[in-house]
């Protein structure tokens, strides 16, 4: 049998707005090829040092917590696949909108994050009661492959795989960032890069454009990326939650009229 498996040759089908059920199962040769796809990796900083045995309930709060907050995130904006994992997860997007799907995502996950650490403190009488948390956000896009992998007819035993970069240089960017932090890839920036609802602020206060318009990004190296062509990344310095902000780029425009003397 596994002699089999490695003289035949696999096959390859490219769909570029997949459904999960286009995924060939464990028994199959056949890989689901998608050209263009976005991943935002959620990553619980310092997860390994909150600790059991006494703290077994706090623990098990800040998990839940944060693990069911990301993925509802995810979810709310349609992520095509989600990977849930102890120290967080990873959302896929592809199809209409992918880019603007994904960043939303990595903003309010950023955004949970805050608040989540914010009564966490609250709760357990501040910073210094429990290891710095909270989530590392890190976002990248490419090609896919994919296929479910595991032991035949035993779905607990399976589980979809993704090579190429994308969910590798997500992660990479997320454990290259600090909690309430999101770095994206190059790749990801050239999507936004003449989007100036993304990419700068008009200074405004309370609804008063200001006069000072500042860059909402500033270039970052991704560290655990070993590989110079993909290190150049960027990093967000500013919270971005406002619902009016996101409709603006749903609606997919590119220019702002108090963001362009520069």
């Amino acid at each position: 049998m596994e002699s089999e498996r490695f003289s035949s040759s696999p096959t390859v089908l490219e769909r570029s707005d997949p459904d999960l059920d286009d995924i060939k199962g464990a028994g199959s040769s056949t890989w689901l090829k998608i050209p263009e796809v976005v991943a935002v990796v959620a990553d619980l900083r310092n997860c390994s040092q909150l600790g059991t045995g006494r703290h077994d309930v706090s623990t098990a709060k800040i998990y839940q917590s944060s693990v069911d907050g990301a993925v509802k995130v995810f979810h709310d904006f349609d992520a095509n696949f989600i990977d849930i994992q102890g120290d967080g997860g990873f959302g896929l997007f592809w199809g209409d909108s992918a880019y603007e799907r994904a960043f939303c995502a990595a903003v309010t996950v950023r955004s949970f994050s805050a608040l989540l650490v914010k009564q966490l403190e609250t709760k357990y009488g501040g910073s210094g009661s429990f290891p710095e948390t909270g989530f590392k956000v890190g976002m990248a896009s490419d090609r896919v492959l994919v296929k479910t992998i595991g032991t035949p007819r035993d779905v607990a035993e399976q589980e979809a795989v993704w090579p190429g970069r994308t969910v590798n240089h997500a992660v990479k960017c997320a454990q290259s960032a600090a909690r309430h932090q999101i770095v994206t890839t190059e790749r990801v920036w050239n999507h936004f890069k003449e989007n100036d609802f993304v990419t700068t602020s008009c200074g405004c206060s309370n609804g008063v454009p200001g006069s000072d318009v500042t860059d909402l990004w500033k270039e970052f190296e991704i560290e655990h990326i070993h590989d110079e062509d993909y290190r150049h990344g960027y990093m967000l310095r500013v919270r971005l939650v406002s619902e009016s902000w996101r409709r603006v780029l749903f609606s997919h425009p590119r220019q702002r009229n108090d963001a362009r003397d520069r």
